[in-house]
Order: structure tokens, then C-alpha cells, then sequence
């Protein structure tokens, strides 16, 4: 066996398929209630991914209208839109002005001599507030200009020839146009900063809301299967259910609306923004796509299969750890410590050579496709860059083209990466989905009316039961017990004597037979009535966090005065008032500061503050000290001093005054009678008696 064999229960199931439509289904309808604001969540993000798609634009505007304001001659023999009439057939081309059927003409016409290769900067008149301050220089520089109507051009040559402030106040509708286009800009980003606050906060918002509202449906599941629920499942596993799960179904969901249906919309906008602008280049960045498909595709397998094995050591680590922490008491008592570590450092070493290998993976993945986008750049610069020489596009369309291509490979990028959280969210759905499909066979029944207080009579009537088909625990068992008689059962280890309280406390239903209260079966008294006339105190008494009264209460609506009645009733109040803050004392994780005596004693002030009328002892004296077990015995005849009560004991000598014992072996009640008259008998009580009064005199 291996030294991780123990641990199999923690591991996960196989990753399921990453797109379920059964799973989402269901997994949408616990966001119904947050549908308008994921619907003002949605179009925020389409206003975010509309804001990130327009400052691109925004830049290429600024760089061919204000920055390389830029025209040649033309003498074109038809009408070509975009263009600006000088004389006759002859026009001004800007390239950044032409449509995108008419861009790649340029060089056609210069290749045909209708197109002049000097540039011209030019600007028209009208769009001066006040005229008069360019006219000065086109009077002082005849030479230089050439004004046709409104329109003024000038060789960019030229321009070397005109002074700083001259320059200044030729070009100052560009400067105002840049400072227009700067502040466009920043207000853009500013206004897109808080859209997507507002968008990661109503994300995050409902994932919070959502994940709250999983978790709590978990628990409640839980909080309602029978035991026999969790005699299958270890609680790590169950808790992993409310936990981990429920954090990976939630990571998912965030994935999804923040990030990947941001990503997909922002590819598909980008792909056609770019065949928008130039068809050719477009297709030139599409001719990487398989590449970027492939090695897509050889990750997610790749990626997959390690991301499994991940998921499957880190529940092996986590195990050992939650293992070795909580036995950490008998490993140094037994002086384990260096076994202890070896076989962690064994489990810690598998899970770090997994993780070795999703950093391999991901080590090879991130720089690929950066050297994919990288290749593609440089095909832009060297494509689109010739393209810009030969005037067929603008310098503006190529900055704005590579801006959109970087933001084009990023999403692919992320996409990618997004699967494996995914298929973790699938996975985890189908096995929260499953706690929350596994029926409740052990029901609570509603009560019209509040009922009388039972009297406490307990038949059993031929009950037979299993834990695991064909292996009976009990078999035919039938005893009665009136109300206010008390009753004890007796038997070696595994001869049914709990099983017994479990069937009482319904925890369990019966295989075969009847248990009645009061002459009405269990099964249709409802789980609410029943419990509230059972006291049950069991041999290993579980303490919660909080204080000693609120153990003591454990919810009930009881004064503080009240609490400490019945504490003093059942001697309770001996140790308690010694303790700093009385029953106002902390009580640690499982009660570890208080001896065995002391939470026995408050389980019987637990017991007596419900006020049952049917009180059922599991060895509740067995690990008791000697200095205590005269305070346990006060206590006891307090607690069942007029209750029909059913003892299940330990220590024979604790049970010589009840008014029968039920002797159980096997499954079955062999002996029945008082202490005196099962002595008589000689049988299996007198062994057990002589056996245990042997080991008590010695």
C-alpha cells in the first residue's frame, strides 16, 4: 500500500467537460435574483470595451489630423471622395482622408505620374477664428505658399525656412486640436476608470451574493442528511464541498463577467475594427491564427491533464496536514515527528513537482504567444510601415493598427488561461449539485398544533436494523419501557447498545419494525416533537465555541438566573464558579481546557435546561474520575428523577438500582431483569459483572 492510499476519499473526481448546459442552468437560476444587476453590469462592460476600442481612434485621429497634417497632388480623371479641388482636374490627396476602397490608389497614380511625390502640409482658412493671423505670413512668404480659395499649402520642405513663432501661429489650430483630442483622452480613460469600478464592483458584488447564497444552501443540505449521509463521506470532504468548491464555481463566475466575456467581445470588436481599417494587414495578422490555434490546443490538453494532478496532490497535502495537525497530541506522545515530516516531505514533493510542471507549461505558453505577437508586429511594421512610404495609408492607421493587434493577442492570451478555471467550476458544480441532490429519506414533519408534553412511554416492537446491507446490527428487538421506569442496557463493544439511541433519536429509521412513543410510531411524530422529548447525553460530550451558559442553553430562551439553576442542580456550578469568568468562560475548540468530569457535567445542565421527559445516558459515566463521580451520581438522580430514562452503561455497579436491565449480544436482547436476578441467572450479564468486578478489585 502506498503511503498516500489512506488519503484516496480526499481526492477529486475527474474533471468533467468545461461547457455542461444542465450545470449552468442551474448554476444561472441562483443569480436570478441579481439579473438587473448583471444586466447593468453587462452594459457597463460593453461601455468599458467600447471606451478601450475608440482611444486607438482617438490617437490615429491626433496623428494624421493635427500631427502629420499631410496632402499630395493629384490629377485625377474622376471624382474621388476624401479629396480637396485645387484647379481643373487637380486635387489634394490626404490618404487618411480617402475611403478604404480608394487608399491603395496612391500608388498606382504616382506609379502613372498623375500624382505628384512632393507632400504638402495645407490648412484651410475658415477654419481659423481669426484669419488675419496666418494671412501676415502669407504675405511675408509669397514664395512659399500656394492658396487656392480658402485652402493654403506649403511644401513640408518649406517649412524648415519659417520661424519657431511663425511656425507656432501657422500651426495653431493643430495645437488646439491635439490639446482637444489630449483632454478627449484623458476624460475617456478617467470616465472608463469609474465604469470599470462600477463593473468589477457589481461583479464582485454578485459573486459575493452568490457564492453567500451557495454556501448557505450547502450547509442547510447538510444540516438536514441523515447520518448515514456522513458515515459515507469524511467531513474534509464535506467541507471542501462548502469551501474550495464553492470558491471555484465563484472564481469562474467572476472569470467569466469581468474577464472572459470582456475578452471575447473585445476580440470579436477588435477583428472587426482592424478589417475596418485596412483589409490586407488584417489578413497578414491573420495568417498567425493557426499557429496561436494550435499551441492553443496543445495547452489546454497539456494544461488539463497537469492541472488534475494539481488539484489531486494538493488534496493529499492538505489531508496530511489536517491529519497530522489534529493527531498532533498522540505523534508526540509516540515520539512520530520524524515520520510525520518524512511522509509529508513524500506528499509535499509530488505536489511540487506537478506545480514544476504547470510553471514548465505555462513558462513555454506565455512567451510563445508573445513571440507569435511579436512576429506579427514586426509583419505590421514591415508590411504596413512599406505601405505608409508608398502613401497608400496613413502613419495614424498603422499606430492605431498595432495598437489594436497588441490588444488583439492579449485577450487570446487570457482566454486560454481561463479554461482551466472553467473546467475546475464544472467540476465543482457537479459535486455541489450532487450534495444538494441527495435526498432526505429522514424527514421533519409539520405540526398544525403545538403538542402535549409526552408521557414517555418507549416501545420497541421486532426492530431490526443495518448500517450496511446484509450485515444486521440489531435483530428483532422488542422491550418496553413505561413512563418514569428506568432501564439500562448492557452488552459488550459492538453488541448494539448505541445503535439503539440512534434509532430512539431517530437518526437512523429502522430496516424493519416499529419504535413508538406514547403508542405512535417515531416516523410520524415528526423529527421537532420527538428530539424535544429526548435529553440524549452521550459518553463523548461536544462542546461548542461561545461560553458556558450558551453551551448550557444552546439556544433555548433561558434567563441567566435559569442557567444557573439547573447548573447548581446538577453540581455544575462546583467548577464553573471557580473559572475566571464564570459562565461568562470561554469554552475552547471541543471543550480541550475542561477535564472529562467537567463537560459531563455540563452536558447533564444541557440535558435538564430542555426539561425531556424521556432521558437516554450513552456511557455517560465512563470516563468519569473517582474525586467526580459522586458529584456524577447527584447529578444523575437529579436528571432522572421523574423521567422515563434509558442508561446504556459502562460500569455495571452504576446500574444495581434501575428497575430492569436489557442485556444485548450480538444484535439481540438476551438476558432481561434486575441487577439481582440477572446475577442469579449466571449468564451473560453474571460474566460480565465478574469480569468487570474482577478488574475493579485489583
Amino acid at each position: 500500500m502506498s503511503p498516500h492510499d489512506q488519503h484516496e476519499f480526499h481526492e477529486e473526481a475527474a474533471l468533467g467537460s468545461i461547457y455542461d448546459a444542465r450545470l449552468i442552468k442551474r448554476l444561472l437560476a441562483f443569480l436570478k435574483p441579481y439579473r438587473v444587476k448583471l444586466a447593468l453590469s453587462l452594459l457597463v462592460l460593453l461601455a468599458v470595451t467600447g471606451f478601450e476600442l475608440v482611444l486607438p481612434h482617438i490617437t490615429k485621429e491626433a496623428i494624421d489630423r493635427y500631427i502629420t497634417v499631410s496632402g499630395r497632388k493629384a490629377v485625377l480623371g474622376r471624382p474621388v471622395s476624401g479629396t480637396l479641388p485645387l484647379a481643373g482636374d487637380t486635387v489634394l490627396v490626404d490618404v487618411s482622408r480617402l475611403s478604404s476602397g480608394d487608399r491603395y490608389l496612391m500608388a498606382r497614380w504616382q506609379k502613372r505620374g498623375q500624382a505628384d511625390n512632393t507632400p504638402y502640409y495645407y490648412f484651410e482658412l475658415k477654419n481659423f477664428p481669426r484669419p488675419e493671423t496666418v494671412l501676415y505670413l502669407l504675405a511675408d512668404h509669397p514664395a512659399l505658399f500656394s492658396r487656392y480659395g480658402d485652402l493654403v499649402l506649403i511644401r513640408h520642405s518649406d517649412l524648415k525656412q519659417l520661424s519657431p513663432d511663425e511656425i507656432l501661429a501657422l500651426r495653431a489650430r493643430d495645437f488646439a486640436g491635439i490639446k482637444r483630442i489630449g483632454l478627449l483622452f484623458l476624460g475617456l480613460i478617467v470616465l472608463s476608470f469609474g465604469l470599470n469600478f462600477c463593473q468589477v464592483f457589481l461583479v464582485m458584488l454578485i459573486s459575493q451574493r452568490f457564492m453567500h447564497d451557495l454556501r448557505r444552501r450547502v450547509f442547510a443540505r447538510l444540516q438536514l442528511l441523515d447520518m448515514c449521509y456522513f458515515d459515507r463521506n469524511p467531513v474534509g470532504r464535506l467541507v471542501t464541498r462548502a469551501t474550495n468548491d464553492v470558491d471555484a464555481v465563484n472564481e469562474a463566475f467572476t472569470s467569466v463577467f469581468s474577464v472572459l466575456l470582456r475578452d471575447v467581445l473585445l476580440t470579436l470588436a477588435i477583428l472587426g475594427v482592424l478589417f475596418a481599417y485596412d483589409i490586407k494587414m488584417t489578413l497578414v495578422v491573420l495568417a498567425l491564427l493557426p499557429f496561436i490555434v494550435l499551441w492553443t490546443v496543445f495547452f489546454r490538453i497539456r494544461a488539463r491533464n497537469i492541472y488534475r494532478q494539481i488539484r489531486v496532490r494538493l488534496a493529499r497535502l492538505n489531508a496530511t496536514l489536517q491529519e497530522n495537525i489534529s493527531g498532533v497530541r498522540v505523534i508526540q506522545i509516540f515520539r512520530r515527528q520524524a515520520e510525520s515530516v518524512r511522509r509529508f516531505m513524500l506528499v509535499n514533493q509530488e505536489y511540487f513537482k506537478s506545480s514544476m510542471q504547470e510553471v514548465l507549461v505555462m513558462s513555454f505558453f506565455r512567451p510563445l504567444v508573445e513571440v507569435i505577437s511579436g512576429i506579427g508586429l514586426g509583419l505590421i511594421i514591415y508590411y504596413g510601415g512599406g505601405q505608409v512610404i508608398r502613401q497608400n495609408i496613413s502613419l495614424g492607421v498603422l499606430v492605431a493598427f498595432i495598437t489594436y493587434l497588441r490588444m488583439f493577442f492579449r485577450p487570446i492570451q487570457e482566454l486560454t488561461e481561463s479554461y482551466t478555471v472553467l473546467q475546475s467550476a464544472m467540476a465543482s458544480s457537479e459535486r455541489i449539485f450532487q450534495l444538494l441532490d441527495e435526498p432526505v429519506t429522514i424527514r421533519d414533519i409539520p405540526q398544525a398544533s403545538v403538542p402535549e408534553r409526552a408521557r414517555g412511554r418507549i416501545e420497541f416492537k421486532n426492530v431490526c436494523f443495518e448500517y450496511l446491507p446484509g450485515e444486521p446490527v440489531l435483530k428483532n428487538i422488542t422491550f418496553t419501557v413505561a413512563p418514569g421506569e428506568k432501564v439500562a442496557l448492557v452488552g459488550s463493544t459492538g453488541s448494539g447498545k448505541t445503535t439503539v439511541i440512534n434509532l430512539i433519536s431517530r437518526l437512523y429509521d429502522v430496516s424493519s419494525g416499529q419504535i413508538l412513543l406514547d403508542g405512535a410510531d417515531i416516523r410520524e411524530l415528526g423529527l421537532s416533537r420527538l428530539r424535544s422529548s429526548l435529553g440524549v447525553v452521550m459518553q463523548d460530550v461536544f462542546l461548542f465555541s461561545g461560553d458556558i451558559k450558551g453551551n448550557i442553553r444552546l439556544n433555548k430562551e433561558l434567563s441567566d438566573e435559569k442557567v444557573r439553576e439547573v447548573a447548581r442542580q446538577v453540581h455544575a456550578d462546583t467548577f464553573i464558579e471557580r473559572l475566571p469568568q464564570k459562565y461568562e468562560q470561554e469554552v475552547k475548540e471541543r471543550g480541550v481546557t475542561l477535564s472529562s468530569g467537567e463537560r459531563q457535567l455540563l452536558s447533564f445542565a444541557r440535558a435538564l435546561a430542555f426539561d425531556p421527559p424521556v432521558l437516554v445516558l450513552d456511557e455517560a459515566t465512563a470516563n468519569i474520575d473517582s474525586a467526580t463521580e459522586k458529584l456524577i451520581q447527584d447529578a444523575l438522580d437529579i436528571l432522572m428523577r421523574g423521567r422515563t430514562s434509558i442508561v446504556i452503561a459502562h460500569r455495571l455497579s452504576t446500574i444495581k438500582h434501575v428497575d430492569r436491565i436489557y442485556v444485548l449480544h450480538k444484535g439481540q436482547i438476551k438476558e432481561v431483569g434486575t441487577h439481582q436476578e440477572l446475577l442469579k441467572k449466571r449468564g451473560v450479564y453474571y460474566n460480565l459483572y465478574q469480569l468487570q468486578h474482577g478488574k475493579e478489585s485489583e
